[in-house]
């Protein structure tokens, strides 16, 4: 497996411009989106991530304090090295960054909402599923950014006391936020991918 910078990743080169760049749950690994990745779009560059942070054998993309409570000095850490992998990856393997899509789960999800929030500029499309996302959001403009974010109606871990803030505070900001309430818990669905899919194609990106 090929290492740069901070992550061991997997990279699988599609037949379009387009990447999706797969960011795991907490406990999982560079395997488990790869099936996602190839159902939302087929032709895509798939660029997925093991992350680099172990709790008690369990792999994570940043460390907490507890459910829910993160530990804020390694995030900033974790996402400024996710950041950096990002630009080094997409010019070791010629990638196009403006066609660069995130694809976190849980996890996946937070660091990645963290990424777009506080490096704007990099990449500017995200599919979020399942995000638990307490914090503020200080950056003022995310005008380019496009973001659709799956919740679980009955999601016992990323519930939905925080959702109307997280979409409120990005909308003000100039993202443009697609929202969607899936039937499910925590775990991810069928109608997740289908509607992911959807998304993607009324954008453009397939």
């Amino acid at each position: 497996m090929p290492h740069l910078g901070h992550y061991d990743y997997l990279y699988q080169p599609g037949s379009s411009p387009t990447t999706l760049l797969l960011l795991h749950g907490t406990g999982g690994n560079e395997h488990d989106l790869l099936p996602i990745g190839q159902a939302l779009n087929p032709t895509a560059n798939i660029l997925s991530l093991r992350g680099n942070v172990d709790e008690h054998g369990q792999l994570r993309f940043f460390k907490r304090l507890a459910e829910g409570v993160y530990d804020l000095a390694d995030l900033t850490l974790r996402t400024n090295q996710l950041a950096e992998f990002i630009h080094a990856v997409a010019a070791q393997h010629q990638l196009d960054l403006d066609q660069m899509t995130i694809v976190g789960y849980s996890n996946g999800a937070n660091i990645g909402l963290n990424l777009i929030i506080n490096h704007p500029k990099l990449i500017q499309m995200g599919i979020l599923f399942r995000p638990l996302y307490p914090l503020d959001i200080s950056s003022s403009n995310l005008e380019s950014l496009k973001l659709a974010i799956f919740f679980g109606q009955h999601d016992p871990i990323a519930g939905q006391s925080l959702q109307p803030h997280l979409v409120e505070s990005l909308k003000q900001r100039g993202a443009e936020v697609s929202v969607f309430d899936i039937d499910a818990g925590h775990e991810l669905t069928n109608q997740d991918i289908d509607i992911a899919k959807t998304w993607l194609q009324q954008l453009g990106s397939i």
